[in-house]
């Protein structure tokens, strides 16, 4: 089902849902490869799965639970993700959506979203991996953002032409990191309400970063 979903969506195509409250429970690939060397090292996790209704420590089975017990019948995969169809087919969408927004999914270690991400695009079409950026140009350069993301800023690309300077507002609760590949660059902070400034050069031989925001409240 979520195959079929990941292939429509990744190809523009409808997606029926008759009740988008309804669970999944998943087991993706990657985690199930995992399971695997784990059994084949001879340290797997071992589970039963009581009959429906049998009640056991307190807890009544439903006969797909997993009774988690060393001495379990079955080799189990304890790694599973539970999303409900509504949310799986909106993620879905935002995926689609990236050449546009450019903002990325999570991809905290081991999260659902990152699993997700990894599936929709093996259904991506070729022609579909390729896609332009938008290149904001003036008589200084250009300025081409690459990525948004959810909580950690965005990336970009900001070539400066000869002899330009750009001024920078910026504000105390962002820290902007620079990487400079090409030419040089010199940079003047100034604190908020003083005169003072910090000179920042960069190498013409070698690419450096530079941590633009290294006094509070600079602009």
């Amino acid at each position: 089902m979520v195959g079929t979903f990941c292939h429509n969506i990744a190809n523009d195509l409808p997606v029926a849902i008759n009740d988008p409250s309804v669970e999944l429970e998943m087991l993706f690939i990657e985690d199930l490869i995992e399971e695997l060397y784990h059994a084949m090292e001879s340290r797997p996790h071992r589970a039963d799965f009581p009959a429906a209704g049998t009640e056991l420590d307190g807890i009544c089975y439903e006969g797909t639970q997993a009774r988690i017990t060393p001495e379990g019948k079955y080799c189990w995969c304890p790694v599973t993700h539970k999303a409900t169809l509504g949310e799986i087919v909106a993620l879905l969408q935002k995926f689609r959506t990236h050449p546009q927004t450019l903002m990325t999914p999570d991809f905290t270690s081991g999260c659902f979203e990152k699993k997700l991400y990894s599936m929709y695009l093996s259904y991506l079409p070729a022609e579909k991996t390729i896609f332009d950026l938008k290149m904001n140009t003036d008589a200084r350069g250009s300025f081409t953002e690459l990525m948004h993301t959810p909580s950690s800023g965005q990336v970009s690309v900001n070539i400066t032409k000869p002899g330009i300077t750009k001024i920078v507002g910026t504000r105390p609760e962002i820290i902007r990191l620079s990487a400079v590949i090409n030419k040089c660059r010199t940079i003047l902070i100034r604190s908020s309400g003083t005169p003072d400034k910090t000179m920042t050069t960069t190498s013409t031989e070698f690419s450096s970063v530079i941590w633009d925001s290294v006094i509070p409240n600079c602009i």
